[in-house]
């Protein structure tokens, strides 16, 4: 019945808007007139974000009433300025990316290197999907120290599915080295499991392409609607952080060990994220790694399921 009446309110306060499910749709901007750019939400609270001026509205305080032709003006000229802006940065992102197109040659796998990634938990339609790859024998530097190991590839796309590095998953790791690398000169961005999604609505957050992979594969099977971001390590950078703003609601389903203060004392990796994110937060612990809980444990998309819907609020917006 709540679900019911929120949908009557928003849409006798924003007519014309084109239901995606039964608690989110989208339809043109009242503000910037941006073509279904204004994204509404309505499960716990009746709210709509323009994805492209960023104006945030409310059914009791409907700021496109009282804005003036010129404010609208205004907020229409910016979001063309800043449309030109992202258009000319990806164009030079997408020139200088041209050096780098080997990846598409490592999509070329043979059976045996097909069988590693499968043995990670990663299907053929998966490796497909994700454009995943192989190499051999490709140099790895550690502190002054290089050596050559097999790896396996993972185009990091973004959510216009474009491809703004690529890491490096080595294999027979040497101890005290890190399993993961990737193209220098590159700054590693938010891994996006489903390419053509931008963030907003439901997002959750894993440590890792790799999963966020299994856990969106998860999701989907049992009609959980949601979007899996990952971050590349626990500590990203606050620009990396700062892009999640645009969800609806954040849950974070990191490693057990995000939870805790780290061996040097430090706050828990999460409540850093919490601290930088202004959206709406949910915590989901999980007994090991989400992924692990699937792939090495027998665990089902229904268990992760039930961990992600017992979430607890950390931070409300």
């Amino acid at each position: 019945m709540a679900i019911l009446n929120n949908k009557m309110l928003a849409e006798a306060t924003w007519p014309g808007i084109r239901w995606k499910n039964s608690i989110e749709g989208e339809r043109p901007c009242p503000s910037c007139g941006g073509d279904n750019r204004l994204f509404v939400r309505i499960d716990n609270k009746v709210r709509a974000t323009c994805r492209q001026c960023h104006v945030t509205f409310f059914p009791d305080k409907d700021q496109s009433s009282s804005l003036t032709e010129e404010e609208r003006l205004e907020i229409t000229e910016e979001s063309r300025k800043r449309k030109e802006l992202q258009a000319m940065a990806q164009a030079t992102r997408e020139a200088e990316f041209d050096q780098f197109q080997p990846w598409k040659e490592y999509m070329t796998m043979t059976g045996q290197q097909r069988s590693a990634w499968k043995s990670e938990g990663l299907s053929f339609e998966l490796q497909d999907r994700y454009q995943l790859g192989y190499v051999e024998q490709r140099e790895f530097w550690n502190d002054g120290i290089s050596i050559r190991r097999d790896a396996l590839t993972i185009p990091m796309h973004s959510y216009d599915s474009q491809i703004n590095n690529i890491q490096f998953r080595m294999l027979n790791v040497p101890k005290g080295w890190g399993k993961y690398r990737s193209l220098k000169g590159f700054p590693m961005s938010l891994f996006f499991a489903i390419p053509s999604k931008p963030i907003g609505g439901r997002v959750v957050l894993v440590e890792g392409a790799k999963k966020a992979m299994l856990i969106q594969e998860a999701l989907d099977s049992v009609g959980y609607y949601a979007g899996v971001i990952a971050i590349h390590s626990k500590m990203p950078s606050v620009n990396v952080m700062l892009q999640l703003d645009d969800a609806d609601e954040l849950i974070i389903a990191l490693d057990p060990d995000a939870y805790v203060p780290d061996k040097n004392g430090n706050e828990p990796a999460v409540s850093r994220i919490i601290s930088a994110v202004s959206t709406t937060i949910r915590a989901a612990r999980f007994s090991c790694k989400p992924d692990d809980l699937i792939h090495k444990y027998g665990g089902t998309a229904d268990d992760i399921v039930k961990t992600l819907q017992v979430a607890r609020f950390v931070k409300m917006i």
